[in-house]
């Protein structure tokens, strides 16, 4: 009965570490607000740039699993290029690091100890909330909160394990981990690739060093094997996605991989010569020592050759074949995590959408319905997938500028809808007026360039000159309008036919009135 109790209290205090680190991380990116956004733009700079922002995304996030989870998502979106996000890979491992720092510090003083400290950040973290006035504030005390909690699954992770330190089966584990590099290696891949968290089963395994039992022997290289196991989640995550987006979840695990190899077999020499150190126990403050220095260690070695693990992520995921027209790739959910970075995708899925319903519009005066029809199947996939993301985002981290940022982006999916649909409208009505006269025809190509181009300068976000087209879109409906009647009246064209020129001249009018709507959603942004 006691070893159940003490079974069910790690466990119980294993839940408070990830859901302190879960608490943590919104409040951290709360506070950060649209930093996470400038953050993303630094990326355009170079591949060292790209390391300094994925170690800082991750710090804010407190995951590398999924700061590589929404790498994968931004490159499937076609937002990062394969080289920058080996920069970002690189510095997501050495961002995670900080969790292992955070549970040593108990090691330092007797006043930084969990049953200490977690009483003082819960009651500073409520007193804040409860008392806070600006949101500012009251992101400072979910990240007060997540500490507290934290640390009071830590100190219940200890207290569980205290009572057994002295029992055999724990040195008896460690000496046949730290006996085989293998068994280390497996024991911490499968342990992280279970509870999807480097962060925790570090957080676990610094636990039980504090306690002292474990020696350098066995942590070293289930440290290792932490690396490997966390690269799990991104592979999941790249199921359904596209080839670039693959060779991303591979270059996380070849990063992983090649480090902890080359790592391995070094302390694998060292050890053999030093069994005395490997026997030693390690404090959890040596671990996060050992951790950070592995990662760094790491990304210096591989930075050099970054272009070369694009390569090779190439040979192992091969093209497989061309694209298919109008095929679009899909935002993978788990990007909503982080939604100043997310909306980046979905915006970047906006943009190719109202591509699509520009090229829509131009061919509405001279393409069959037919091919209108399919592009408007493509729209609306593109429609579905994006609303799910702009849906998907966690609000519980948003700032009220990115409220405002999604709630435009679904305005500019029902405009950018409705352009394709009346463009479909248009075909139709064309096709079953039969024996349109010239002119008409021609003003109707005229009419239809025109809106387009309304529609390019939105898309292209020059609100002005689109609003100044739109006027001109206005003057030539008016016109095209006027030579119809007199055709009309003139007898030059039948009633029926001259019906069908004026629902087509009205319909691109309203086309050129989304567009307008569009440009000047971007002007508010």
């Amino acid at each position: 009965m006691e070893i159940m109790k003490s079974i069910l209290a790690f466990a119980g205090g294993l839940g408070m570490f990830i859901y302190g680190m879960h608490l943590l991380a919104e409040g951290l990116q709360q506070a950060a607000g649209s930093r996470a956004r400038k953050l993303m733009a630094f990326l355009t700079g170079n591949r060292l740039a790209a390391v300094f922002t994925g170690a800082a995304v991750t710090a804010l996030i407190q995951s590398s699993s999924a700061a590589t989870v929404m790498v994968v998502g931004f490159v499937n979106a076609s937002v990062m290029t394969l080289q920058q996000a080996v920069g970002v890979i690189m510095g997501a491992n050495i961002g995670t690091t900080m969790t292992g720092w955070i549970v040593s510090m108990g090691e330092w003083s007797a006043f930084l100890k969990p049953s200490m400290i977690a009483p003082a950040f819960l009651f500073a973290g409520t007193v804040c909330l409860l008392t806070a006035k600006k949101e500012q504030l009251k992101h400072v005390a979910h990240i007060l909160i997540g500490f507290g909690i934290l640390f009071m699954g830590l100190d219940s992770m200890s207290g569980a394990i205290a009572p057994y330190t002295d029992e055999p089966v724990f040195a008896d584990a460690f000496r046949l981990l730290g006996s085989n590099p293998i068994y280390g290696l497996l024991t911490g891949a499968v342990v992280t690739a279970i509870i999807q968290s480097s962060s925790a089963s570090m957080g676990i395994l610094q636990t039980l060093a504090m306690a002292g039992v474990v020696n350098w022997g066995a942590a070293a290289f289930i440290a290792l094997g932490q690396n490997i196991g966390t690269c799990a989640t991104a592979l999941l995550s790249c199921i359904g996605t596209d080839r670039n987006a693959r060779r991303a979840a591979v270059i996380h695990l070849l990063f992983n991989v090649i480090g902890s190899v080359v790592i391995g077999l070094c302390l694998w020499v060292f050890f053999l010569f030093n069994p005395a150190i490997a026997q030693s126990n390690v404090t959890g403050t040596e671990l996060a020592v050992f951790h950070t220095s592995f990662n760094v260690l790491c990304t210096i070695m591989l930075f050099p050759f970054a272009g070369w693990l694009v390569k090779l992520s190439g040979q192992l995921v091969p093209a497989a074949g061309k694209t298919k027209k109008g095929a679009f790739v899909r935002l993978d959910p788990r990007m909503g995590e982080a939604p100043a970075l997310a909306l980046e995708a979905i915006e970047s899925q906006i943009y190719a959408m109202s591509k699509i319903a520009q090229e829509a519009v131009k061919e509405s005066a001279e393409s069959p319905e037919k091919v209108l029809e399919d592009r408007q199947k493509s729209v609306e996939e593109m429609r579905q997938d994006i609303t799910e993301a702009l849906q998907g985002l966690n609000t519980s981290v948003m700032s009220q500028g990115e409220h405002q940022r999604s709630e435009r982006d679904m305005m500019s999916l029902t405009d950018i809808s409705r352009i394709i649909e009346l463009s479909v409208q248009v075909a139709a009505i064309r096709g079953k007026a039969d024996g349109d006269c010239e002119s008409c025809q021609e003003g109707l190509k005229k009419l239809a360039r025109s809106a387009a181009r309304t529609l390019k300068l939105a898309r292209h976000e020059r609100v002005d000159e689109a609003l100044e087209q739109e006027e001109a879109v206005d003057a030539l409906e008016k016109e095209l309008r006027q030579q119809v009647l007199d055709q009309m009246d003139a007898g030059t064209m039948k009633a029926s036919h001259a019906v069908a020129c004026l629902d087509c001249i009205r319909r691109y009018e309203r086309i050129s009135d989304h567009a307008e709507m569009l440009a000047r959603n971007h002007e508010i942004q």
